[in-house]
């Protein structure tokens, strides 16, 4: 079915208001949020995290959308340094010393960072930050409830003390042989 031009006209001059009206934009701040919060997940491959950096970079900054060379500069700056800031601590450190000047560069040498970690970790016993995390947590739960049955012991300690004073002398009769020939507390 064709319509003639002026229908034509005021038909697609009517989907783009009820586009405005209805459609749901995703705000700047929503979208500036999502891209601050880009990590690399455990698991997560350097590639796919450049992917992910990308197109919300892209997303971000309506780069597709854009003709200003000046947006597409800071859109590649963006992601170049949100690739570098997302990356699990022991890549980054490899990538750094080698000072990528663009985030291609620095996707190259991430992905070879990863791969040389990977093959390291495979062949050896070296522990991954996440693993290391893990035992240092629980590392620090052990020590924690260490130190709470200590705090339990000193304060039994000083209430024992305090019910038997250095002047008076110890009750041995409390302690009997008992069947099996071991001394127990009556």
């Amino acid at each position: 079915m064709t319509f003639p031009n002026e229908q034509q006209n005021n038909f697609e001059e009517l989907v783009g208001i009820l586009k405005k009206k209805f459609s749901r934009s995703v705000s700047f701040e929503i979208l500036q949020n999502k891209f601050n919060k880009i990590v690399q997940q455990p698991g997560q491959s350097v590639k796919d995290l450049a992917e992910e950096i990308s197109n919300a970079a892209n997303r971000y900054f309506n780069k597709g959308n854009s003709k200003n060379p000046e947006i597409c500069t800071l859109t590649e700056k963006m992601k170049f340094s949100k690739f570098l800031e997302s990356l699990r601590p022991d890549i980054r450190t490899q990538v750094k010393i080698f000072g990528p000047s663009s985030f291609e560069e620095a996707v190259k040498q991430a992905c070879n960072a990863e791969i040389a970690f990977n093959n390291t970790a495979a062949s050896s016993n070296v522990f991954t930050p996440a693993e290391v995390n893990i035992l240092l947590a629980n590392h620090f739960e052990s020590c924690r409830k260490i130190e709470e049955l200590n705090k339990k012991i000193e304060n039994l300690t000083q209430i024992s003390v305090g019910n038997h004073s250095a002047s008076e002398p110890w009750d041995r009769s409390a302690f009997n042989r008992n069947d099996h020939g071991s001394s127990a507390l009556n």
